[in-house]
Formats: C-alpha cells, structure tokens, sequence
C-alpha cells in the first residue's frame, strides 16, 4: 500500500497544482500496484470537492503540495475498504519522506480526526451539490438554465466496456475470433471488456480505441471518399485517422508540434496516409481558401461530456476559463468556414452540452454567414444534434453546415 499511496500522491500533485491530465499521468507512472495506485488517484479526483471540505473544516492552511496526500487519505479511509490505521501510519510515513519529519505530527492528528468521522458532511445546498456532483456550483447551474440535469454530465457512468474500431476488413473474423465478448456498436465498431489482446492488436494498428461518439462527427459528413478534407484541431488524431480509412484525402493540423507528432504517430500505427500541418486554428491560411470539401473542427471545449472518463474536468475551473474557450470556438469557426468549397461541408463539434459552446455558437455563425445553413436540425435543437453520455458513448454535440 505505501508504494500505491506514494506514487498516487505524485499523481494527484500533478492533476492538481499542474495541471496533468488525469489519464495521461497514470499512463506515465511506474508502480508494482499499478491498480490500486489508479483506484486511489481516480477515486480522489472523483470526491474532490468531498475531500477539499472535509480538510477545510479540520485545517484552517495547508500547503498547496500536501492537500495531495491529505485529499487521497480522505478518500481512502472513507470510501476504500482498508483499515483507517494502516492508512494513517501509511500517510505519517509518506509525509515524513517528501515533506520532512516536522509535518508527521500534523498529517496524524488531521487524518485520525477524519478517521473518527469528525467532519459531517452538508445535506443540502451549495456545498452539497458541490460535493455531490463534484463541480464548482456555477457549472452546476449552467447545466440546469441551459436545461440539462446536472447528473446526466457530472455524475460518472460506470463504462464496463472499451470502444475499438478495427481497421481493415481483412482482420475482422481474426479481431472477433480472438476476443470472446465483442459485439457490433451502433456506429459500426464494437465493444468489449479490456483485455491483454486488445491492447496487443492495438499496439499492432490491427484495431483503435475510439469514442463511438468521436466516430459520429466523422460520419457526419457522410460519403467520405475522394473527398478532401481538413482537420483543423486534430490531436491526437483519431478523427483524422478514421476519416482517412473512410477514403478521404487527409489534413491534419494542430497548433504544437508534439500534437502533431501524435496525429503522425496515431496514424503510423494505423498503417494510414495523411499530411501533417503544425497550424493555429484562429489563424487564417490563404493557401487553404475554399480548398476543402470537407472541413473538421472538434474545437477546444469545457468536456462536460466526457467526465466518466476524465473526472478533472471539473478542477480548478473558473467562469472566466469558459468565456476565454467561446472566444477560442467563434475565432476557429470564423476561420474554419473559410476553408470550405463551395457545396461542402463543415462539422463543428464538441464534447460539452452548454449551449454557449454549443447551438449558441452555431446561431450566431448562420446569422452572420448566410452562406452556410445547418445541415442537421434534430428535435432538441435547430442547430445540430446532442449525443448523450451514457455506458458507450461520450456526451458531444455535432452541427454539420453546409456551404450554398
């Protein structure tokens, strides 16, 4: 346990002070209990506003870095199923390796003082919900004026399941053969449980792990092939990967260079052509003036859609960050349209349901661009189509516009 509870706390420190994404830095972390390191880091991220209450209410300052290990001790001695003394011991002897010996007495009193259940936790209001739907409270109430239920976004789904596409027809019957469970999606992949195969089929670009969810913005456009189309937020490449295999001829651009070496490394993998372009997004390029068919922007977005999967979405979060991402989502729109020939297509989507990054941002591009009409109105919105999260799929909105 003390090595798990160590490398999760360098984790956590992470996520939290820096930034990290969740699932990327527990890729990056070496452990021998690789799975309860992971249940511990997911687990906190999960009840962190629950954590940040019970601490605030038996410590009036802590320094920034060890909140870390005290959030992952709130956590495991509530809601792991280990004894609440070998966590305290554990975390006395953690905090006395990173911080010094002069905390060890600090670390003790504050955890056994958890452990003794002396913080009760609110049943209602503003830090309930807070806690409950572990998200600041004017993401919470965004979600409900815009008329969505906060629990549909916040509170994670448990996906039993992985995603996979397989990338040629020959390697179906050996793929399907191979893994016992797969069954058919309903966007043309399947799921499955993860397994050590998978991984290796993977690893060998004989299939992808993709969010059905991510495949629909693709399929959006429709009959891909011979068209040219352009990607213009494409890390870390997936959709443009996938757009290729459907038969288009592809452009895939990103705004650093290490993105792009993904985007070139994803599609290396999958044995798949494409050009690579290092490219802002808000930036015009006049060599790309109505060059393209078909134009992709899977722009930056608040991810409220993906929470299952990333639950610190939600982290350190302010309501300035999410007008700074509408201004980053009309300048790539703005710029994206003047990409697309005349008759094609521009799909404009996102992993989040907030209709100001959503069909807001599509109303007040049609109102101003009366060259474009919304291709796919749906009966929840005039302005394209809400894909909601669930055991499979990922919460997105898509909006396909047409040039006429």
């Amino acid at each position: 346990m003390l090595e798990a509870m160590e490398k999760a706390y360098s984790v956590l420190d992470d996520v939290f002070r820096k930034g990290a994404f969740v699932n990327i830095a527990i890729k990056k972390a070496e452990c021998t209990e690789k799975q309860l390191m992971t249940g511990i880091v997911y687990g906190t991220v999960e009840r962190y506003y629950e954590c940040e209450y019970i601490i605030s209410k038996l410590a009036r300052s802590v320094k920034p870095a060890l909140k870390s290990l005290l959030y992952e001790c709130v956590y495991m001695i509530g809601h792991m199923r280990m004894p609440a003394y070998a966590v305290v011991d554990a975390a006395v002897d953690t905090a006395g390796k990173i911080f010094g010996s002069g905390v060890r007495g600090f670390v003790n009193a504050v955890l056994k003082n958890v452990a003794a259940g002396k913080v009760v936790l609110p049943e209602s209001g503003n830090e309930y919900e807070k806690i409950k739907y572990n998200a600041p409270n004017f993401i919470i109430e965004k979600l409900r004026s815009d008329g969505f239920d906060p629990a549909l976004f916040l509170l994670p789904v448990q996906k039993d399941k992985v995603h996979f596409r397989i990338g040629r027809l020959s390697d179906v019957e050996r793929v399907l053969s191979s893994v016992a469970d797969a069954k058919a999606s309903p966007v043309g992949g399947y799921v499955a449980s993860a397994c050590p195969e998978l991984e290796k089929l993977n690893a060998e670009g004989v299939i992808t792990f993709q969010s059905p969810s991510s495949i629909e913005c693709v399929k959006a456009f429709g009959d891909l092939n011979g068209k040219k189309l352009l990607d213009v937020c494409a890390a870390p490449g997936g959709k443009a990967v996938f757009a290729a295999q459907s038969g288009a001829e592809v452009t895939a651009s990103d705004i650093y260079p290490h993105r792009v070496d993904l985007i070139r490394s994803y599609a290396e993998r999958m044995g798949v052509k494409l050009t690579t372009k290092v490219a802002d997004a808000t930036v015009y390029n006049e060599n790309y003036s109505e060059a393209f068919d078909c134009v992709l922007a899977d722009v930056p977005c608040s991810g409220l859609g993906v929470v299952s999967t990333r639950p610190d979405i939600t982290l350190n979060k302010t309501e300035n960050d999410f007008v700074k991402l509408c201004r980053v989502q009309a300048a790539i729109l703005k710029v994206a349209s003047r990409y697309v020939a005349q008759g094609g297509k521009l799909v404009y989507s996102t992993c989040t349901p907030l209709k100001d990054e959503t069909e807001n941002r599509i109303r007040e591009f049609v109102s101003e661009n009366v060259g474009f009409r919304v291709a796919n109105p749906t009966e929840d919105s005039l302005f394209g189509r809400y894909i909601y999260p669930d055991e499979i799929m990922d919460g997105f909105f898509v909006s396909v516009l047409e040039r006429i």
